[in-house]
């Protein structure tokens, strides 16, 4: 059995669909499709204002950028870096 097959269903917790959570964002598990929504919508990061992931709470409790939080930025590109989408559904 495959370690995907594994996970266990859970209601995501930014849309509520029952799926498999891969990922955490802004504390809370969520489904494939709404990491993607995540990685595709980079905004303004209130703390730094570089457009970037807004995936972790600052110390604030705002949304805020990996780098700012203190954590590993995983949605940044491996090529150069980047972490918002400028050809739109590509990653």
């Amino acid at each position: 059995m495959s370690p995907r097959a594994r996970l266990p269903r859970q209601d995501c917790a930014h849309c509520g669909r029952h799926d498999r959570c891969t990922r955490i964002v802004l504390e809370e598990a969520v489904c494939q499709r709404c990491t993607l929504r995540f990685a595709r919508t980079a905004q303004p990061c209130p703390g730094c204002a570089n457009i970037r992931v807004l995936a972790f709470y600052d110390t604030a409790r705002r949304p805020a950028c990996a780098p700012c939080t203190g954590n590993e930025a995983v949605y940044a590109c491996t090529a150069c870096g980047r972490e918002d989408s400028p050809w739109g559904r590509l990653l």
